[in-house]
């Protein structure tokens, strides 16, 4: 078992080395702006969703992670990018909460649930709290209306991210 775990670990340790080694590829030019308004493919760096998606999955999950069914860490490190960028997205719609705005309210959550086959969600909870009630309240009610849109996992596979507050 110990032996299983320290492999599973030695394969993540390789797609995040697999991963940095990317980002150092060349492109046409140094500027990316210059790449992305000549449309220029010749970039083979993973997707800002997919290197975000590895940061969270090694920041929060840690050691949890190696427990996870292959299943499971496929459609996390396929789409934790995807499901942050939608609850941030949701987030963005509502509107920051009223109260949290007028006194300047902001910060990070750490959230945790589980996502099911049919779409639904359950263990809803704040893993790390901001300290404002609004702004906890206002993660809670947004994550039961963005998981609607998230991908549906084969199997039940818990999903933890982080939900930022701020001001501009």
């Amino acid at each position: 078992l110990a032996k299983a775990k320290a492999q599973k670990k030695k394969r993540l340790k390789q797609k995040l080395a697999k991963i940095k080694k990317q980002k150092s590829t060349k492109r046409h030019s140094k500027d990316p702006l210059a790449n992305a308004i000549m449309s220029s493919s010749t970039s083979v760096r993973p997707s800002k969703s997919r290197r975000h998606a590895m940061r969270m999955i090694t920041q929060f999950n840690g050691s949890e992670f190696n427990a996870f069914t292959p299943t499971q860490k496929k459609f996390i490190e396929k789409n934790l990018g995807s499901i942050y960028q939608i609850t941030q997205r949701t987030l963005t719609r509502n509107g920051y909460p009223s109260v949290a705005a007028r006194t300047h309210q902001q910060g990070t959550q750490i959230v945790t649930f589980y996502l099911h086959p049919n779409g639904a969600s359950s263990g809803l909870r704040l893993k790390k709290r901001v300290g404002y009630a609004s702004l906890d309240k206002n993660t809670i009610r947004v994550i039961r209306i963005a998981y609607k849109d998230y991908p549906r996992p084969k199997t039940k596979t818990k999903i933890t991210f982080y939900v930022e507050y701020s001001l501009f």
